[in-house]
Order: C-alpha cells, then structure tokens, then sequence
C-alpha cells in the first residue's frame, strides 16, 4: 500500500542538521508545548500561490514541509455550499458539467517506493498507542488522563525502537540497524531503500504517492480537484505519523484552519457572499468529524487537557512520571481539599503529551470569516481548540536585516514567567522574502524572542513542491544554539573524543564542540529560574560542573530559544566584567555526547536513552535511521540584542527604610506609570520605588490599544494641561526614541476638510497651532494631488508635519528597563484591593494586593512615604478608595475598534484625520499607519460599562458607517479589504469634548490631593496620554519637589 506521505529526496537531512535537531527537541522534551517556539507555514502561500489546488501537488507540498521541520500548518478550509463539503479551494465546484471547464491533474505520478507496509510496528510510541487503545477503547473526543497514570503504558526512555518492514524480523532489523552509523553517503543510496526507519513511507524524486480524484474544474484563475480536502491533508499527516513512530523522528504538531466561505463558482472574485444558514455543516459533515476519521489517535484534546489540569497529581506529576513538565512555566493551585494541584493554565510538555501518551497532533481554529460566524463551533469543541487558544498573533516590527525591534518577549533584567509569558505566541512578520538569509534571520529572531515564526509567502518565489532546497536552507539558516556545522567532529588530534558543548561569546554565543578535558567557566541557572543565569567563579573540565555553581544554582542548559537569548545575555554581561580572562571565550553548556555518539544528552553522567552497546565493546553510537526527509523541530537563536531594551540588569529588591517600605509606590504600569516610576527612581541614586501593576506584564490596557500616535498637540485649547503637556511631552519623546533607538518616524499629519463648515474648523486649529508655536500649513490642491493622489480633501488640507508614530510596545520596554536598571522594583499581578493613608502613628501610605485570581489571597501591605496615582482605566476606582465621596470621580468607558487594512492600495504615506467636530468623544475615524507602513482605521467611539471589555464590536451597523466615513477622505479604498481589528478603552471623565474648543471639554487632571500628604492624583490620561507621558511624569516630580 502506498503512503500519502513520500517528500522528495532533497528534503533529507544530514547526520550534522539531524544530530542538532534531535539534540534541540530532547532538551525542550519538560517545557510545556505552549512556551516551545514551533516554525509554522501558511499552507495557502507556499503551496498554493500559482491557484493549482490539486490533490498530487498538495500531498507532495505537504509531505516536503513536514520532512524539513514545519511543525504549525495554517491551513484555509473552505465551506463549499454548492457541495455541502469542506475543501481547499477557494471557490465553489459546480457539480454540472457545463459549468467549469475540466482540468488535467495527473502532472504528479505515483511514489517511487517499493516498501510494503509496516506489520509489525516495535516503536515504543506505537506500544503506548496500542496499550492505550487497550485500556480506553475508542471514543469521540474523548481522552482519559488514567492513561498517564498505566505502568504499562510509560515510555521507556532507555530504549530505542525503530519501525520494521515486512521484510525483515525485528530482531535481525534492529540488529542491522544499530551496528550502521548514518552517513552522508548513506542518504545518497539507492532511492528503494530509503525507507522512514524502515516504514512504509518512501522517498519520491518528483512526486506524491496520492492517486487522487482525477476530477478537476478550471473556474477563474483557481485549478481545482474535486476530491481536494479535509482527508488530504489528515492522509498525508496519518502516514507521517506512522511512518515517524519511533522515539528518534516523532515530533508533535499544530493544525489550525481558518474558516472561510467559497466564492460562488459562477463568480469566483465574490468574497460578500453570504452563508446560507440552512446549507451550513450538520453532524457528520463538522471539521472534528473529518479530523477524527484519520487522527483520532494521534489528537490531543480540549477535553483531555481539562481533565489533566484538574488534578495534576493524578495526570503530569502523578508519582510514576519520570519526566513531568517544569512546573515553573505554570500556575499550580492546591484543590479546597489540599489533597493535591490544579492548573489553571498549564499545558502538558512532549515528555507527557508525545513520549508518554503517543499524541502527535494538537488541532485548532484560526480565524473565522464573517459569512462562517454562524458555523456551530460547539460541535468542534471537544475535539478542536477554539480561535485564539493555541496561537497568540503578537505584533512585531523587524529592522531591515530582519532583527526584531518590538514586540520581543526577551525583557533584560526581567526574568519572572509573568513578564516575559509567551504563552502560543506566533508572527507571520517575515520580511521580502527575495533574500533568504534575512527571512532566515528574521525566523531565527522570531523564535529567540519566543515567538513561533509563520511562513506566509514561498521562499524565493518558489512552492515547497518544487524548490524542496530553498526550504532545507531556511531550516539550516534559522536553527537557534549550535552554530554551522555543529554539533561536529573537527576536534583535534589529541583530543580525547569525548564532546561537550560550549557556548562560544566570540561567535555570537552559538554553541559548538569541545574536547571535555578542556577548562572553561560553567553556565548556572538560579534557584531552577527560567530565564535567570549566571556564569561559576572557577573554570574547570567539564566533569566538575556538578560541583561547579554556587549554593543556589546548577549547571545547565538552555532548553528554549528564550532561554537561550537569556543565557547569551548573562554571559556577555559576565565577560564584559573580566580584566584577566585566559583562554577563549567560551563557557561550558550542560550537554554532552559521552556515553554514546551522536547522543546529546543533559547533564554530566546522563546516560543516553536511545543507547545501544556496540557488539565489539567500543563506544556505543546512536544510529540514525536512514530516514525520507527526518523531521526536525526547527528553532531559533538571536545574536543581536534589541538596542532599545539594553542595558538592563536583574535587580534585589532595595527596602530603603526597613522591610516594608518604599520611598515611591505608583500603581499603573501603563505608559504614564512608568515613565513616573521611572522619573522618581532616577531622582536619587539611592531612591526606592516599586511600580504596583495588576496584570502580569506591563504596558497591557490602554498604552498598548491604540493608534501609537505621536500628537503635535494642535487639538487641546489654551491654558489646558493636555496641551502643555502634549507640546512638552512630544518633543521629549522624538529626543528619546532618537537617542536609544526606539523605532518611531516623523511621518506627518494631514487634516482634510470636505466642505466650508469643516474647512472653517480646521482655519481655527492653524490658528490655534501657531498661537503655541506648533508648525501646522495649508497645502494647496496641486500639492496635496502631487504627493497623496489617493486622499480627497474638498475643501482644504491642514499638514501638521510634527505629528509622527512610534512602536509604543518598545518604547514600554524601554521605559520599564530603565526604571529597573535605576533600581526599582515591579510588583506583577497584584490588583489593589484597598489602601489605607497615613495618620499620625504612621507616615506611610498602605497599598493591600491580591492577585487577580485568588482575590481573597490579601498580601501583606505594600508601604511608602509617596503614593501616585497612575492606575489608568481605574484610576477613579483607585480614587474613589482613598477621597471622601464628596470628592469621588466617575470614570467613563469610551471604546474603540480599529480596522486593519489588507490590501496593497491606496496606501497613503501621511496619518489622516478627518476635521474634529466639538462635543465629540473622539478625532474621528482617522487613518494611522504603523512602523511597517500597515494601514489601519479608528478608532470609533462607543461607550461601554466595563473597562475591560476588549472584545472588537462586530456590528454591521458600526462598520458601514465607519466604511461611510472613511470613503469620504479615501474613495479608492478596497471595502473587502477592511477588517475588524482589535480594540482598546479610554478613561475619560466626560463623555463629550476630545478637542478644546468643544462643549465639555475635559483636561488631564493631575494634582497633589489637598489633605492628603504625600499622594498625587492623575485621573482622565487618555490621549495624548501616550505623547505626553515623559512630561507628565516631569510635571508629577515638579509637584512633589518644585
């Protein structure tokens, strides 16, 4: 029988990549999958971009990508209404015969193989699957946790088995399998006995082993089988997974589909279309019920996962686990009865989910096309992840040669899991994919900043079915730890054969081989933290690193891509305090190769679990299995730090006047809180302030939901702090971000007027600008076509070339790393409770905290001699906690939904406004772009009850008139294009009056609150809160001292 799964002979690695690679997966085994970065591809760009959707073709891509590492699949899953079947083409298959023109598929010939199926799998994996089945017969969407717990079904983690064919018995084959060594030579061999280990998946020169539905329709553009589907791609991951079942190749995998409806085939351009809700899927026809019929097996799913996390002493860290998930990337909360640990938000790692349970597969749903809202995700529920649970899109910007300046998880000097939780991140932000070695790069960034990078467009142009290598380079290109080559066997003559790993700080901290005799330092990780390392006084050979770190540490070895930036960072750090180093600069990893070849193991005298004794007595040798394109888990490493964030160090917590107290306490960890946290700290050198946040990372609400705009502060009115503030604030901010490197532009503003009325409006804000000094101009008609043909402006065009944007996450960053590197402490996850002044007894503000979840959990006061107010959205609640009710605030809620912009064109170069109407809550539905020159709309203004109701509004209402006023400064605009985006709050203290001149117009309020010593007051920050910041906190230390 023939597999669907046959990558082409180019994919397979060789002994260096695949020794890497198997090394890489093993030291990830504990970390639980949510925190292990894995390389993803959008199948739609990269195998179906020149619109051939044809069975053959898709097998074949498929089964490259999955022999070369990819381990997350985005797949674009159509509804086909006309067929009332799931498929991957984009467009709706008649089923009459006149109606779409037939098309060829049989350009893809049949596997080359001449391997038989596997009769008699010996690969522990399978024992566990079959011992499961065993214990737990067949169930729908159901997998019981008890398994974890059968003796009979644990790995044996000292053993290795490879997969037999029919041919051979399994003693003879693994005897002939263990006294071979894979060499390069052995993967040129002749193509018949390139066998997956010994199973039935084969190598093929050119094509797939499908033979599917030669039915196929030309419609439009789009080539089209009818058979083309769900089962496509499960056929191709079943044969994989059978054909990888050992504990050399198994790998896990992520499957996540977005949900579209097809265009009618009579018009396949069509993307309004609506779902008719009568023709949507029913029992039998639901994406889990297509999944299960191939990968039951194999899935891990929803309803596991809420078992294990109920009672993790009966599932991952039940007593006979071995080699259970570290549970420091997880919340472990003991039951009511005591009895034992729940979880709320772990997740199990490969040890668990793969080696132990024989899993493979974790499967979800990406996004959701409007016209497929009404598909009945219920029925997925138990077998599916929903949208948003398995994958976390992270914004990013990356500079030119592919480095990421914002939105990195790496956070120097910050190293709690609550401030750098990359829990599922992913970003498809690769660059022009014209030069490999920067997309390589960038995805090598990516993962260093633990973020799963996302393929989105071919390599070079070219489709993974016919330029398998470009993507073998990709993978090579873009490995994190070992360096070129590596892990290899260049030692030195006189050398004693017995590698060990070192990281090398003259080569970018990527790790390489050394003879363990040699002496060098020893990388140490702290207390068992994640990202906190440190290098060992004393140098030593590598046999001495059990003894080598102090009291709190021990040896180690980064066991993610995260960690691994944190550990080049620690060690820089300590080589640049060396005055009299001797000798290279390298220090040893905890990872070696002595008991057996090619067997990276952790630790000192580790034995290595796949060992087999050679019959001669010589040293035992893993043998690789000549395999058809091995899997790999691909990750990645960062060489270069982010300059904005540099500089940073890891800090104890200074307690100035005896434990228990601050000089400075600033509750609010937005862009305004830090920037005071910061300016208090750096008063004095010996000044304490601990910045108080409820979330566990700062920069989350407000500061990190809106239109990163750098306002000139043309909108405001005389003699208004907003003003004052902005003017300052801006100018401030332009000399910073220039300074450390902050990615922002000065890109300018541009204020269109349609008509008299509105031409009149923005006559007064020019008049308005130049009596403050700000620079604003009139553009004549000719001037404005000439350099944005796409805008439209009536009447009249108001430039306000100071306006500009910045990456606002970055400049949080910064803000935060500064504060820390003065010496200042942050308190994460702690929601204030309640606060008690000071009276006579006592000079010092009392803050009480609790964790947001476990608020009865009330912690010992947080206490200082200055309390501010910086709590944002809850500032008034912060207020109203402290001030009689006479002089209580209530706050208001104003929600906007911003709009991204998919299309190429228009796209302007300037931030449009439209001319601010007085009395309005906000500046209009504008145009902003951000640090990559996307195109975004908003916000809209609506007002809510919650100051946590993040959900954008899906109304159509809503989004017609924001389609409405955008057309009126940008009629070109592709309407198909606009979607909805994300959403953020302001805190306001009205609900009228964004601009100075209108009605209500409410000001910053920022005081020092009379009667109340030692307390500042800022309620109502919301835009230009983000410009302003840095004056603000100059106007909070002005109150205090001046």
């Amino acid at each position: 029988m023939n597999s669907s799964y046959a990558p082409d002979l180019s994919t397979a690695l060789s002994l260096t990549l695949y020794t890497a690679l198997l090394s890489l997966r093993d030291v990830a085994s504990r970390i639980p999958i949510n925190y292990v970065t894995a390389p993803g591809v959008d199948l739609t760009p990269v195998c179906f971009s020149d619109q051939r959707y044809e069975d053959a073709a898709a097998q074949q891509c498929l089964s490259n990508l999955l022999a070369l590492g990819f381990h997350r699949l985005i797949v674009d899953l159509y509804w086909d209404q006309s067929r009332q079947t799931w498929s991957l083409c984009p467009v709706e298959l008649s089923t009459q015969g006149n109606s779409t023109s037939p098309i060829n598929t049989g350009g893809y010939p049949s596997s080359l193989s001449t391997s038989s199926s596997s009769t008699s799998p010996s690969a522990s994996l399978t024992e566990a699957r079959v011992l499961g089945d065993t214990a737990e017969p067949s169930k729908r969407h159901v997998l019981r946790s008890s398994l974890i717990n059968a003796n009979d079904d644990k790995h044996q983690w000292g053993e290795i088995h490879a997969r037999q064919t029919s041919e051979f018995s399994s003693e003879s084959a693994a005897a002939s399998i263990t006294n071979a060594a894979l060499t390069p030579a052995t993967l040129a061999s002749d193509v018949s006995s390139l066998t997956s280990g010994g199973s039935s998946a084969a190598m093929s020169q050119t094509s797939s082993a499908a033979q599917p539905s030669q039915t196929g329709h030309q419609i439009g553009g789009y080539s089209c089988t009818e058979s083309i589907g769900i089962n496509t791609l499960t056929n191709v991951l079943a044969d994989y997974f059978e054909a990888t079942e050992n504990d050399l190749n198994a790998t896990f995998k992520y499957l996540e589909f977005n949900v579209r409806l097809a265009a009618p085939f009579d018009n396949p351009t069509d993307t309004t279309n609506q779902a008719d809700p009568e023709r949507l899927p029913t029992f039998g026809n639901y994406i889990s019920d297509l999944i299960n019929s191939s990968l039951s097996s194999y899935l891990y799913t929803p309803a596991a996962l809420r078992s294990e996390r109920a009672n993790l002493n009966q599932s991952w860290f039940a007593h006979d686990i071995d080699n259970p998930p570290i549970v420091e990337y997880m919340t472990t909360i003991p039951l009511d009865n005591g009895s034992a640990l729940y979880t709320p938000d772990g997740w199990p790692s490969e040890s668990i989910i793969m080696f132990l349970r024989a899993l493979r597969i974790i499967a979800g749903i990406g996004s959701v096309d409007s016209q497929m809202q009404q598909y009945d995700f219920s029925a997925d529920a138990e077998t599916m992840f929903l949208p948003e649970y398995i994958s976390s899109n992270i914004g990013t910007t990356l500079s030119s040669d592919g480095a990421v300046t914002s939105g990195c998880f790496y956070q120097p000097g910050n190293t709690t899991l609550s401030a750098v939780n990359s829990s599922w991140a992913i970003s498809s932000n690769l660059p022009n994919m014209t030069a490999l070695n920067t997309t390589a790069y960038a995805a090598l960034d990516l993962s260093s900043c633990g973020i799963s990078p996302i393929l989105n467009k071919p390599l070079l142009d070219s489709l993974a079915i016919g330029n398998s290598t470009t993507y073998y380079r990709y993978v090579r290109e873009s490995l994190w730890g070992w360096g070129v080559n590596e892990p290899g066997d260049s030692l030195t003559t006189g050398s004693t054969g017995r590698h060990c790993a070192v990281t090398n700080l003259s080569n970018d901290g990527l790790w390489e081989v050394a003879d363990c005799t040699d002496e060098y330092h020893f990388i140490c990780r702290r207390n068992n933290s994640l990202y906190d390392f440190s290098v060992s006084d004393d140098k030593a050979r590598y046999y001495q690193g059990d003894e080598a770190c102090d009291q709190d540490s021990s040896f180690t070895v980064p066991r993610t891509a995260l960690e691994n930036r944190y550990m080049i960072a620690a060690a820089r750090d300590w080589l640049s305090r060396q005055t009299d180093l001797d000798g290279a600069p390298a220090v040893w990893l905890s990872i070696n190769d002595i008991d057996t070849k090619n067997c990276w193991v952790n630790g000192v005298d580790t034995i290595c679990p796949y060992r087999h004794e050679d019959r001669d007595g010589s040293k035992p040798e893993v043998v690789i299995p000549t395999v058809a394109g091995v899997i790999v888990l691909l990750l990645a490493i960062l060489t270069i730090l982010v300059k904005c964030a540099a500089n940073r160090r890891n800090t104890r917590r200074r307690l100035k006047r005896g434990e228990g107290g601050w000089d400075y306490e600033v509750i609010g960890g937005g862009a305004v809180g830090l920037a005071i946290a910061r300016r208090l700290q750096q008063h004095s050198p010996s000044a304490s302030t601990v910045l108080i946040e409820q979330h566990k990372a700062v920069g989350t609400e407000t500061s990190s939901r809106n239109s990163e705009v750098i306002h000139a502060g043309i909108y405001y009115g005389h003699d208004s702090l907003k003003t004052k503030l902005c003017v300052q604030g801006k100018e401030m901010l332009y000399e910073l971000c220039a300074k450390h490197d902050i990615p922002h532009r000065n890109c300018g503003k541009w204020v269109v007027a349609q008509d008299a009325t509105q031409a009149e409006a923005i006559e007064k804000v020019h008049e308005f600008a130049s009596g403050i000094g700000v620079p604003t101009r009139f553009l004549s008609k000719e001037e404005a076509q000439r350099r944005e043909p796409d805008v439209r402006a009536e009447a009249a065009v108001l430039e306000s070339p100071t306006t500009g944007i910045l990456d606002s996450h970055a400049y949080m960053t910064f803000l935060h790393g500064s504060f820390e590197y003065a010496g200042g402490d942050t308190a994460l996850s702690a929601k204030v409770t309640r606060i008690e002044a000071p009276t006579p007894a006592s000079s010092d503000w009392k803050i009480y905290t609790a964790d947001p979840q476990d608020k009865n959990a009330e912690t010992e006061p947080i206490t200082a001699e200055i309390l501010v107010n910086s709590a944002g959205l809850y500032a008034c609640d912060i207020n109203n906690m402290i001030l009689p009710k006479e002089r209580h605030m209530q706050p208001f809620y104003a929600k906007g939904n911003y709009f991204s912009y998919a299309a190429g064109h228009p796209k302007p170069s300037v931030l449009v406004y439209p001319a601010p109407v007085p009395g309005q809550g906000g500046l209009g539905t504008h145009l902003t772009l951000d640090m990559a020159g996307r195109v975004r709309f908003g916000p809209d203004v609506e007002w809510v009850d919650s100051p946590s109701d993040y959900t954008p509004t899906s109304d159509p209402a809503r989004f017609r008139a924001a389609i409405v006023d955008i057309r009126k400064y940008l009629p070109g605009i592709d309407e198909s294009a606009v979607a909805l985006d994300y959403a953020g709050i302001r805190p306001k203290l009205g609900k009228l009056g964004a601009v100075g001149a209108g009605k209500g117009f409410q000001d910053f309020y920022i005081k020092k609150e009379e009667g109340y010593n030692g307390f500042v007051n800022l309620l109502g920050i919301e835009s230009p809160g983000l410009t302003s910041s840095l004056a603000i906190a100059e106007q909070v230390y002005r109150l205090l001292y001046r």
